[in-house]
């Protein structure tokens, strides 16, 4: 995958991940939604759903065997050791299923591509990563998204923000820090300036390495 200049967008929920990866792949940057690989792997993966059944109990499975995704984002989500105990057992087939979508699109020509991952630090997949962003907001900003897109309580908006890492934390690591609290407009020209500097990253990557 050294032919691909590989970006990362992190943050918390309710940060702007998504409208961020939105706006990026409106202006031809391929994107690779980690959210939404997961889902398909665990949809596909008995086995890995019948450990978060034995991690978690019974009721994060429905009647036909399908993921409970609300009951286990309650139960997981209620506490940081059971959110990495969920981690444990996901992140490793998910990661794979990321790298063969990397190397996919690198096979078919693409010089750069992004991942949406909100969970870097837990997987211990940010070594891959040729540049890190990452997404902020206040936390109030954070909460009233979460609870706005995801239909939960403040409370159960808090329990899962307290789940995951600091925004502090992966500050350290970043290459760009985007803030996103204010109007929509400010944060897509925030975005139009990340892009120059992906698309200049990317160029010097490639060159380097004799890549046209």
């Amino acid at each position: 995958m050294n032919n691909i200049y590989k970006v990362a967008i992190t943050g918390n929920s309710g940060s702007g991940k998504s409208l961020a990866c939105r706006y990026l792949k409106d202006k031809g940057i391929p994107i690779i939604d980690a959210d939404l690989i997961a889902r398909i792997t665990v949809d596909e993966d008995i086995t890995l759903r019948h450990a978060l059944s034995k991690a978690f109990g019974d009721d994060v499975l429905c009647e036909d065997g399908s993921l409970n995704r609300k009951e286990l984002a309650k139960r997981a989500f209620s506490t940081k050791d059971n959110k990495s105990i969920m981690d444990g057992i996901l992140h490793p087939k998910i990661i794979e299923n990321i790298s063969k979508e990397i190397q996919k699109l690198s096979e078919a020509g693409s010089r750069i591509c992004v991942v949406e991952a909100a969970a870097l630090f837990e997987s211990g997949f940010i070594g891959i990563f040729d540049f890190l962003i990452l997404i902020t907001a206040e936390h109030n900003h954070k909460l009233k998204r979460i609870m706005v897109r995801d239909g939960i309580s403040k409370e159960d908006a808090e329990t899962r923000l307290k789940a995951q890492t600091l925004d502090d934390d992966i500050e350290t690591f970043a290459d760009l820090v985007i803030e996103n609290s204010g109007e929509e407009n400010e944060f897509i020209n925030k975005l139009k300036r990340a892009i120059l500097i992906i698309n200049d990253k990317a160029e010097r990557f490639l060159n380097e390495r004799g890549i046209k």
